[in-house]
């Protein structure tokens, strides 16, 4: 009887292995076939209709020779390089806003406004459906940037979108990235960024109509850290918006005043 039982005991745990092995296989076939989907959606995160991947993909002899982040200027040839891109975009895209430029990060995108803001979490700008989706300006803005708080969208991604701001809640990277830069079809401005906060979704924040007094005093009483730019009353600003994990409904926001820059002189530095 002992024997018998065991003879059972030895079949069964053989017939349990098969199955393992086999479930095994067919879970790494099904995951494998999805992994290959989604590094596709990865290298290609901002392709519209007429525009290629390789013709908005910014070279890389161009990223190395920036000015840092720390300093107000691009190089002449990123300048061009987003002036091109950006007419690309505009001849293809209805809803293209401008380009957002942070040196030292992967911050280096279109921009976009749908109907709404939802559409432009899971979609690229020529409609395709893309896990990261496109970096765009609340629904409730103004295009032209004329409103006095103007909040822009992006995924808290391990790497692009705006994953990089994960990294300014340590002083010297948020001391290393005191400006950036918004280009629109009619106008350039430089961003000097001047907090980092940690809010709620609930928060005024979010009200782009709110008052400004208001609106700053939520912006500092909640910042992590604050640089010596103090805006004042008049100054338009901008907030870079993710999702953060400090507590239920987190964001991190990394807010600038925009600077409206009207000489290229002013823009641009030359590279020796």
């Amino acid at each position: 009887m002992f024997r018998t039982k065991r003879f059972m005991l030895l079949i069964i745990l053989f017939m349990a292995i098969i199955v393992c092995a086999v479930l095994k296989r067919t879970y790494r076939s099904d995951t494998s076939s999805i992994t290959a989907s989604e590094s596709v959606v990865t290298a290609v995160p901002v392709v519209t209709s007429s525009v290629t991947a390789a013709e908005i993909a910014v070279p890389t002899s161009v990223r190395t020779t920036e000015p840092d982040a720390e300093v107000p200027y691009v190089s002449p040839s990123r300048y061009e390089e987003i002036q091109e891109r950006m007419q690309l975009l505009q001849d293809s895209c209805e809803d293209f806003v401008g380009w957002l430029y942070v040196a030292d990060s992967e911050m280096d995108l279109p921009v976009v406004q749908g109907e709404d803001n939802e559409y432009y979490l899971s979609h690229a700008p020529d409609g395709t459906y893309i896990n990261e989706g496109t970096i765009f300006l609340d629904c409730m803005n103004s295009r032209d940037l004329s409103d006095m708080h103007n909040v822009l969208f992006g995924h808290n991604m391990t790497s692009g979108m705006f994953g990089d701001i994960r990294s300014y809640k340590e002083r010297e990277e948020f001391d290393r990235h005191r400006y950036g830069w918004f280009f629109t079809p009619d106008t350039t401005y430089r961003i000097d960024f001047f907090a980092l906060s940690v809010v709620s979704t609930y928060d005024i924040v979010y009200d782009i109509g709110s008052g400004q007094s208001e609106w700053l005093d939520c912006i500092y009483s909640k910042a992590v850290y604050t640089s010596d730019i103090v805006p004042d009353e008049s100054d338009r600003l901008i907030a870079l918006s993710t999702c953060a994990s400090d507590f239920a409904n987190a964001r991190v926001v990394f807010t600038g005043v925009l600077v409206p820059i009207e000489n290229e002189e002013e823009i641009v530095e030359q590279i020796q």
